[in-house]
């Protein structure tokens, strides 16, 4: 996957923050950084996971009322691929982000953890 228009459109498509967003730049491996830009084992002596992500689960959604504004990732450019299908996937699961919380302000669990619950009481 060369195309960076490409990518930015398909994580637009699985990803639809109601917000703008804030400091988010596609690059390439071995682009040059930006002069301000922290690299983590550098600047502040620690290692990171090649993905970072911190997505509210679908019950911070509905339950906590977390809003879209309140997520953040990082994408290794090598690792993009396997995130578009990860969204794909949970897109077909029935589930988009951002999820929609005040449509359905009354917090109810998916139709299929419903299901389950009636298989626990057996």
């Amino acid at each position: 996957m060369d195309d960076l228009k490409k990518i930015n459109d398909r994580l637009e498509f699985y990803i639809r923050a109601q917000s703008f967003p804030l400091g988010i730049k596609m690059m390439r491996e071995g682009d040059v950084l930006p002069e301000k830009a922290k690299v983590p084992l550098k600047d502040f002596g620690h290692r990171i996971a090649i993905c970072q992500v911190i997505f509210p689960c679908y019950g911070d959604r509905i339950f906590a009322q977390t809003e879209d504004y309140e997520m953040a990732f990082t994408i290794p450019y090598s690792r993009i691929s396997e995130v578009l299908e990860g969204l794909e996937g949970t897109q077909k699961g029935g589930i988009r982000y951002p999820v929609p919380s005040f449509l359905r302000y009354e917090g109810k669990f998916p139709e299929k953890y419903r299901i389950i619950e009636e298989d626990w009481k057996e």
